[in-house]
C-alpha cells in the first residue's frame, strides 16, 4: 500500500497493491498491473500525437472507471 506518493509505472510489474492519493505517472514503457486499486489518485500521461497501444488501453480503462475507487484486474 502507498499513500501520497509520486509513483513511475516504467516498465515494471505492480501486483495485488493499492495506492491511495498518489500521483501515478505512465511512460511509453508498458507496466503490468494485475490487481491494483486506486483511491483518489491523479494520472499522468505523455502526450504524444499517436499514443502507444499500451497507453491507449490503460487511458481507456481509467476513463471508464468513477476515478474515486478504481481496480485493474489486469491491464
Amino acid at each position: 500500500r502507498s499513500t501520497g506518493q509520486v509513483v513511475l509505472f516504467d516498465g515494471s510489474e505492480v501486483r495485488d497493491s493499492e495506492f491511495k492519493n498518489c500521483r501515478i505517472t505512465f511512460t511509453e514503457n508498458p507496466t503490468r498491473v494485475l490487481n491494483v486499486k486506486f483511491i483518489n489518485c491523479v494520472f499522468e500521461m505523455p502526450v504524444r500525437a499517436v499514443p502507444s497501444q499500451y497507453l491507449q488501453q490503460a487511458s481507456k480503462r481509467l476513463l471508464a472507471s468513477d476515478f474515486r475507487s478504481m481496480t485493474i484486474p489486469n491491464l
